[in-house]
C-alpha cells in the first residue's frame, strides 16, 4: 500500500524557480494575470505561499492529446442555399 501512496510535492516560489523557465518575477505576473490560480496551483499556509507541483506541470504540459484522429474544433454554420461558413475551400 505504502508504495501506491504518492506524496504530492509542495515547493517555495524559489524553489519552483529551480525547475521551470520562469523567474519570480514571471511567476508574480502570471499570478495577477490569473494563469496560476489559488487553489489550483498554489496554496498560502501560515502565510507562505506554496505552490502544488503536479499542478505547474499539469499548466506547463497542457491537456493531455487524444488517441485517435483529432476533432475539427471549427463550427460549420449551415447556409440556407447551401455550404457551410467555415467550411474550407473545396478543392
Amino acid at each position: 500500500m505504502a508504495d501506491r501512496l504518492q506524496l504530492e510535492r509542495y515547493l517555495s516560489t524559489t524553489e519552483v524557480t529551480q525547475f521551470v523557465p520562469w523567474s519570480e518575477n514571471a511567476i508574480e505576473k502570471k499570478i495577477a494575470r490569473g494563469v496560476l490560480r489559488l487553489g489550483v496551483h498554489f496554496f498560502y499556509v501560515d502565510g507562505r505561499r506554496l505552490f502544488k507541483w503536479s499542478a505547474i506541470v499539469s499548466l506547463i504540459e497542457g491537456p493531455p492529446e487524444e488517441s485517435g484522429p483529432k476533432a475539427d474544433s471549427r463550427v460549420m454554420i449551415p447556409m440556407l442555399r447551401g455550404g457551410a461558413l467555415g467550411e474550407g475551400p473545396k478543392t
